[in-house]
């Protein structure tokens, strides 16, 4: 490998220099991702990364823009006590957090689910987390029910779950 480095010259050393700046791109987005693990989720798509990488530097931006999209800022998405679903519960391609905090319940006082089964939340890309507190409701004059949340969910790779 050193040796075909110190052999470019020309248009061939520009390559090999923005496929290393766009690699090193590449690693410190997967770290900050928390893709640390050779195993990690994403890492599949580090070769990817490279494609059409070429001497100019426009070719470095778009590859750049690429790893950005794909691992992108924490997008939080917030649930709420009705149906979550629709563009406003897609996801990006960074790593996404589903947030399914309790909430005040008006009507019947004390708090609410905001998971529910008429939820429809997709990731996208990423590795994405939903996050979610579960209490058992109350249902008018039945009292408190306990009830089966079965949201539907895609491309969330992590679903954390505290059942109170």
């Amino acid at each position: 490998l050193l040796a075909i480095m110190k052999g470019a010259s020309g248009t061939d050393i520009d390559v090999l220099n923005n496929k290393i700046s766009v690699a090193l791109d590449w690693h410190d987005a997967a770290k900050d991702a928390g893709a640390t693990a050779p195993d990690s989720e994403g890492l599949d798509g580090a070769g990817a990364a490279l494609d059409g990488v070429d001497e100019s530097q426009g070719s470095v931006e778009a590859a750049m823009a690429r790893t950005d999209a794909f691992w992108g800022e924490q997008t939080t998405f917030r649930l709420t006590s009705g149906e979550d679903r629709g563009v406003d519960f897609v996801g990006t391609g960074g790593a996404d957090l589903f947030d399914a905090s309790l909430t005040q319940n008006p009507t019947a006082g004390g708090v609410s689910n905001t998971l529910s089964s008429g939820d429809v939340l997709n990731g996208v890309g990423g590795t994405d987390t939903l996050d979610a507190t579960l209490v058992p409701e109350f249902m008018g004059g039945l009292g408190i029910m306990p009830l089966d949340v079965q949201p539907t969910t895609s491309n969330i790779e992590n679903i954390e779950i505290e059942a109170r």
